[in-house]
Order: structure tokens, then sequence, then C-alpha cells
């Protein structure tokens, strides 16, 4: 699913939203990049707030949101130029 849902998301961004200076290649291995970093970085930061006195969904809620504040911003600067 994630595989999928990744794949839409840079065609979507390529073609309808984030224009880009970087030919396709580039892009899709950035957004690879970004998405691997972006898989580790929440199951990290998920484990890592654990002592918090949250259930595992709303730590996951909140880490997954900054994640995807965060993705927006690299994805904008740095990949869809």
């Amino acid at each position: 699913a994630r595989v999928g849902s990744g794949s839409y998301n840079v065609l979507v961004n390529r073609n309808l939203g984030l224009r880009a200076g970087l030919g396709a290649g580039r892009q899709f291995v950035g957004y690879l990049i970004l998405f691997l970093i972006l898989m580790a970085l929440s199951a990290t930061l998920v484990w890592m707030l654990g002592f918090l006195p949250l259930p595992l969904s709303i730590r996951k809620l909140l880490v997954d949101t900054a994640l995807f504040l965060f993705s927006y911003q690299v994805q904008k600067r740095l990949i869809f130029l």
C-alpha cells in the first residue's frame, strides 16, 4: 500500500502540484530516499516517545503529523523545486 501511495504521490506532485527542474528519475530517487528516511523516523520517534503517558495511536498521530509537514517542505524545496 505504501509503495502504491508513494508512486501516486510522485506522479501527482510532478504533474499537478509541485513542478520541478530535476528530471523524473532524480525526482523519483529523491522521493524514495525521503520515503525511507520518513519510515525510519516515524518508527524511531514513536518508540522514543514511549515514555509519554499517551496511547500509541496518539503518539503516532503526533509524530506522523510533524513528519508530514517536514516532508512537504523537503519535497517543495529539494525534490520538486
